[in-house]
């Protein structure tokens, strides 16, 4: 159930995004303990400012329905911020992550919800 959208002002060609993509459900299912089935990443370009500068950045917005806490985003951040860096070739400074812990019942699947 982690679904992680991922904007950044790096521009990746279509094998690089898929490979960027494909890496991070790796990460994100081993993180957080869940099923690399149940996993949906998105990326995308944009046009973004950080810190007032146009340097690389990257914001990832991760939503999942448990597994999302003070204890456990810490290691979750390491990661995908470490992931984001090698990829996207960013400064681990210049990337913020929002962590989003969803009511299975807000969350649809398959024509209902979890």
């Amino acid at each position: 159930m982690p679904c992680a959208m991922i904007s950044s002002n790096t521009k990746l060609d279509d094998n690089a995004a898929r490979a960027f993509t494909m890496e991070i459900s790796k990460v994100i299912a081993r993180v957080m303990g869940k099923p690399e089935a149940y996993c949906m990443v998105g990326y995308q370009h944009s046009t973004m400012v950080f810190g007032g500068v146009d340097t690389p950045c990257a914001f990832v917005q991760l939503s999942a329905i448990g597994g999302i806490d003070a204890a456990k985003n810490n290691l979750t951040s390491k990661a995908l911020t470490e992931a984001v860096a090698k990829y996207l070739q960013i400064e681990a400074n210049r990337v913020y992550i929002t962590f989003n812990d969803v009511k299975s019942y807000n969350w649809g699947f398959n024509g209902s919800t979890f």
